[in-house]
């Protein structure tokens, strides 16, 4: 974490409040790397999806200093690609692949729907 700090020190100051939950977060996921879960499932204290979201530039610069290599999926960059980045569930996906699952069920022409699921 110091060279994030060192590299950091106004925006480190600026969160100081957070410190406790992001520091949280990080330990969470050191102790439970690609967890395979959804954001809304990380069960600690004070921290709910919208906490992770909102400081997800932050955390994914400590993260990637505090996990192992093979913890982190380094051709998922960019804010949006964090689940994936740190192994946990995408939520648009999920709906996606819901979705799909829904209209195959019901597909009178299966074979003309099969597309939808690749």
């Amino acid at each position: 974490m110091l060279p994030w700090l060192e590299k950091h020190p106004l925006q480190a100051l600026e969160l100081s409040v957070e410190w406790p939950r992001l520091l949280a977060v990080v330990t969470w996921l050191v102790e439970r790397p690609r967890p395979g879960i959804y954001l809304r499932q990380v069960d600690l204290p004070g921290v709910h999806n919208k906490f992770i979201e909102t400081h997800r530039g932050v955390l994914a610069e400590l993260l990637d200093l505090a996990l192992p290599v093979d913890a982190v999926d380094i051709g998922k960059t960019g804010i949006s690609q964090f689940p994936a980045r740190y192994g946990f569930l995408d939520q648009l996906r999920g709906h996606f692949d819901h979705v799909v699952s829904f209209l195959m069920d019901r597909c009178d022409i299966g074979c003309a729907c099969s597309h939808l699921g690749k």
